[in-house]
């Protein structure tokens, strides 16, 4: 992802945005922080190869309150059919990682996805975790939540 893009405060998508790691020199998920006027359907991808946590969570998925649908997969999506349907579109390019998995490493990753509670659809992909987040089990969730689904 492009350094600075945070500046870009009213951006409202976001077509097909390759991130690194947040280890890296550039920009990771956590450039998307201030991003607050993100719209629409979001898919986040390609998650198996990032290991910062800490970026997950200063991307602040929880405060994009316009984003309706998300669309979680720790796959990389290039054959998905729908790609450009998405309003914002972010992947880990999986060449310039080396994927470190480990069942808590995963759930921390989707733990700090956090969504907000008005999101009207959640799509969770190829999770190898064991343990959904606590969020995912708040009532706020299964009260405004019409679609959920999640697959292997």
């Amino acid at each position: 992802m492009p350094c600075g893009i945070s500046k870009l405060t009213c951006l409202q998508t976001l077509k097909v945005v390759v991130v690194k790691d947040g280890n890296h020199e550039g920009g990771g998920l956590g450039e998307i922080e201030d991003l607050a006027s993100l719209t629409g359907s979001c898919c986040i991808s390609g998650i198996d190869y990032a290991n910062n946590v800490e970026d997950f969570k200063k991307a602040n998925i929880n405060g994009k309150k316009h984003i309706r649908r998300l669309f979680i997969d720790w796959h990389y999506m290039q054959i998905y059919p729908n790609i450009l349907s998405f309003d914002v579109y972010i992947y880990f390019k999986a060449k310039d990682r080396v994927k470190k998995q480990s069942f808590g490493l995963e759930e921390a990753k989707l733990e700090a996805l956090r969504p907000h509670n008005n999101l009207k659809e959640l799509e969770i992909h190829n999770y190898p975790g064991i343990l959904f987040p606590s969020w995912l089990g708040d009532p706020s969730y299964s009260r405004n939540l019409p679609c959920l689904q999640i697959a292997r």
